[in-house]
């Protein structure tokens, strides 16, 4: 590819935003992207975000690690487009994740987890069916001035929910004119068991995902369509984009109806999950004359709740700001940081700070070296939630928590996570190649 893959995800999804009118010749192109890092980590002991199963507490952890993924994410995809005539124009991509540390598949396994569409665009838009990005991720993918990889706290931190990311089973409609841009999705299931929790279709600690143990929110085996509302979502996104400024919101709405729980080694309810509702709204400008980054973004989220034992508990609301800035020094160099806190508002009140610094410096159009540190911190809170199960109560803040109870896959720094009341730091120095 000309362009630098490390963005190929959005701009795949933004390919003909401010295009001409003249479609290109039937192609196919491979791309991809390989980012791998020495790091060097420690997890704070904290405490387990689920008390009151007797479980011991988390210990301290410090370990140097080769990780993937580290400044910008690992992937191959194909991507392939055909000239129709008076306008129409289909196409398709097929896009998977690599761990090149171990080189297995990312996705719970899945060979082309990062998405697959066809799509047919005609003179008044665009529609795709099949395994997309949510609009909530373009949402803050646009306007982030890190590249989403582990350690981009500015796009991690705000996402609650697995499905704001991926959905399973979508169908998209997108329409661009000039600087303005706007997609509306939906699907019957993005990815719902009829049970969540921790739980991975891959190996783990945990039992392996079934209906009967649950399974993290868009799992791999999740998104089987039923009679229910079980899954059904909806988003839409809006944005406006020029050299100088990029802006956007989104929406986002699941159904749910469903138990979420933990399998140890049976499935044990905690709350009942009806729905979660979101909304942010993100942007990003450049200074023209030192050519300096700023971005900026805020996330709203709801999951409306109910527990057996708790009858005042309704819902999980939470909220998160995140801070970017980035600085080219020259050509080839750039440093920046980034900044994020999330808090719930009711539930525990817990809540996490995380930040970063990077350095980045291109040896090519393909390759650089780079460097990122950073910390997340959590805050238990001020109060513990009774579940449905005797004895059983949840506390930390939203990174700690939603994790623990399968909405929230925690990528921030390599899968590490943070524990309740816990610190974890990362130190990495890696390499990554565009093709």
């Amino acid at each position: 590819m000309k362009r630098a893959v490390l963005f190929s995800s959005v701009m795949l999804g933004m390919a003909s935003w401010g295009a001409s009118s003249a479609w290109a010749q039937s192609s196919v192109t491979l791309y991809g992207n390989l980012d791998v890092a020495m790091d060097h980590a420690r997890k704070g002991a904290g405490r387990n975000s689920i008390q009151g199963l007797g479980l011991p507490e988390p210990r301290s952890q410090s370990l140097t690690r080769i990780s993937p993924s580290i400044s910008s994410v690992n992937q191959f995809g194909l991507k392939g487009e055909e000239n129709l005539g008076n306008g129409l124009k289909s196409s398709f991509v097929m896009e998977g994740e690599v761990r090149p540390d171990v080189g297995a598949l990312n996705n719970d396994g899945r060979i082309f987890g990062r998405q697959i569409y066809v799509g047919l665009t005609t003179p008044g838009g665009e529609v795709r069916l099949g395994r997309q990005y949510a609009p909530m991720f373009y949402a803050y993918a646009l306007t982030t001035i890190d590249q989403l990889g582990a350690t981009d706290v500015f796009a991690g931190a705000i996402t609650a929910n697995n499905l704001q990311i991926r959905q399973d089973n979508q169908i998209s409609y997108w329409a661009k004119s000039g600087p303005f841009l706007g997609e509306l999705t939906y699907s019957p299931n993005a990815g719902v068991n009829a049970r969540v929790s921790a739980a991975r279709a891959v190996a783990t600690s945990l039992p392996p995902a079934s209906a009967t143990n649950g399974e993290i929110l868009g799992g791999a085996t999740a998104a089987a369509e039923s009679t229910s509302d079980r899954g059904r979502t909806f988003g839409l996104l809006l944005g406006y984009r020029t050299e100088a400024m990029t802006l956007t919101g989104a929406y986002h709405q699941n159904k749910f109806d469903v138990d979420v729980g933990i399998p140890v080694p049976t499935f044990l309810p905690l709350f009942t999950l009806k729905d979660y509702q979101g909304v942010v709204v993100a942007g990003k400008f450049v200074l023209p004359e030192a050519k300096t980054q700023l971005a900026v973004s805020f996330h709203h989220g709801n999951l409306n709740l109910s527990s057996a034992k708790d009858a005042a508990l309704k819902s999980a609301t939470l909220n998160t700001i995140s801070f970017g800035v980035r600085q080219p020094l020259d050509e080839k160099l750039s440093v920046g940081a980034e900044a994020a806190y999330s808090k719930f508002s009711n539930f525990t009140k817990g809540g996490d700070n995380a930040f970063v610094v990077l350095a980045d410096y291109q040896l090519s159009k393909r390759a650089a070296l780079y460097l990122r540190a950073g910390q997340t911190k959590d805050f238990a809170g001020s109060q513990s939630i009774a579940t449905s199960t005797t004895g059983l109560n949840v506390v930390g803040g939203p990174l700690s928590g939603l994790a623990s109870l399968g909405s929230l896959e925690t990528p921030l720094f390599a899968g590490l996570g943070v524990n309740a009341g816990g610190r974890t730091s990362i130190a990495a120095m890696g390499i990554r190649y565009s093709f």
